[in-house]
């Protein structure tokens, strides 16, 4: 029997759209000559064209009908590619919990003149020869009235044991810690001044030096902080896996050892055209999603076989010496961990939490993040180098993955991935004579031929 493979008549009835080239459709045949499966599919394999029309071939459909006869259902048309990158990304607002501004300032009403008064005097070196009602003047600062203070114990050698403000004082500055004294019979004592800055009204005005969401009770004064959005930018990339980009085991194990990792080197990324630099430390591989799936054979070795696997990344900027809570020179990378470390202040006469030390810690490893993404496209060549309309044209290179188009000279071309290095393409009829680079785009990126391709 001569096998045969016939398109039928009514292969086409009903598939009319307004954008051919982007329609799916089916071609139907009926293949008649031999009972044996395995002749048949070679015999469609072999038979059918990668390109119909303008189309790209995705799979096919057999079918017995008895006596040496098959039905054969060919789809033709646009479809995902092996290697096409679609990004989501969300450059919103997250809502965290912070303690602490960047700095704080205590800022009055214009009309306000603020002085401040000596509250309470702690005893730091008690000196000696002191007598009991010795009254001791504070030296430093800038006053109107100097504050006193008054002895109200001392023990035989004339060592101060206890003392009490006697005179408030005025001051615009005050005088720092600890405190040196003139006055009395004895020498060496030395205070640690509370002081109260009072406002016009005569209220307390506490400068709590940038912490947040301040309760104060009986004495007791907390940053309990407050929530606060901030800028946050998350993405995540779906990758298309097929036969010419195929899910591989070792991908799939990238995936596991690179998740929650940061990047260990500066990369730069191109992602469903669009370029994204990120400096060390910004980028956070937060692992993947995916499902393989696989079916049965198709033209010339291309299968059905497709598989969908979506990354997930987050970034966070680099400081780089800057100020926060009043310490300056604060680096760290995007992902590491800041964290205050605040001591008990005295200011106004309350104790405040005020900032002493920052911490940066790293508490996520870094990885080579690059095998992540797919590699920009590259052409070593063409074959030929000229035609008129429909003529095919091989071009071989590099990271032909997720192809969204091909030009000659500006205009899009129908086209088949046969391969990560190969593409055939046709020249359209549209195409307009002359000389032109030939421009593939890929989801790494976009190329033009260094040499031009002539459309005679």
């Amino acid at each position: 029997m001569t096998l045969q493979l016939i398109e039928l008549a009514d292969s086409r009835d009903g598939q009319v759209s307004p954008d051919p080239a982007n329609q799916l459709v089916t071609r139907k045949y009926l293949l008649s000559g031999t009972d044996d499966e395995l002749t048949a599919r070679q015999t469609v394999e072999s038979s059918l064209s990668a390109f119909l029309d303008g189309q790209a071939f995705n799979n096919y459909r057999l079918s017995p009908r008895g006596a040496g006869i098959w039905n054969v259902e060919a789809s033709y048309g646009k479809k995902k590619n092996p290697g096409l990158v679609t990004l989501n990304f969300d450059s919103g607002e997250e809502k965290i919990k912070i303690t602490r501004a960047p700095y704080g300032s205590a800022y009055y009403p214009t009309w306000t003149t603020t002085t401040s008064q000596l509250f309470a005097a702690q005893i730091r070196f008690s000196g000696s020869g002191y007598a009991l009602n010795d009254v001791l003047t504070i030296t430093g600062g800038t006053h109107t009235t100097a504050a006193q203070v008054k002895v109200t114990a001392v023990d035989a050698l004339g060592t101060i044991a206890a003392v009490t403000v006697q005179t408030v004082g005025s001051y615009t500055v005050i005088p720092d810690n600890p405190l040196s004294v003139t006055g009395g019979a004895g020498s060496g004592a030395l205070f640690f001044g509370v002081w109260v800055t009072l406002g016009g009204s005569a209220n307390p005005i506490v400068n709590y030096k940038g912490a947040l969401g301040i309760k104060s009770h009986q004495g007791e004064v907390k940053a309990e902080g407050i929530d606060r959005e901030v800028q946050a930018f998350g993405f995540t990339m779906q990758v298309v896996f097929g036969p010419t980009f195929p899910l591989t085991s070792a991908f799939v194990a990238l995936c596991d050892a690179a998740a929650w990792h940061t990047n260990s080197a500066p990369i730069d990324v191109t992602i469903a055209g669009i370029d994204f630099p990120f400096a060390t430390g910004e980028l956070l591989f937060k692992g993947a999603t995916g499902m393989q799936k696989s079916g049965g054979s198709g033209v010339a070795g291309y299968s059905d076989f497709e598989g969908e696997v979506t990354l997930k990344f987050g970034k966070q900027k680099n400081l780089s010496n800057v100020a926060i809570a009043g310490i300056p020179g604060v680096t760290k990378n995007g992902w590491d961990y800041l964290e205050v470390i605040s001591e008990e202040d005295v200011e106004a006469g309350e104790f405040i939490p005020a900032a002493k030390q920052i911490n940066v810690s790293q508490i996520y490893d870094q990885a080579d993040l690059t095998a992540l993404f797919i590699g920009a496209p590259t052409i070593a060549s063409f074959s030929p180098t000229s035609g008129n309309a429909q003529t095919p044209v091989t071009i071989t290179g590099t990271n032909f993955f997720g192809v969204t188009a091909v030009l000659i000279n500006g205009t899009q071309c129908p086209y088949f991935v046969v391969s990560s290095i190969s593409i055939q393409i046709i020249v359209p009829d549209t195409a307009p004579a002359g000389a032109g680079p030939i421009t593939v785009k890929a989801s790494g990126g976009s190329v033009n031929s260094s040499t031009n391709f002539t459309v005679t």
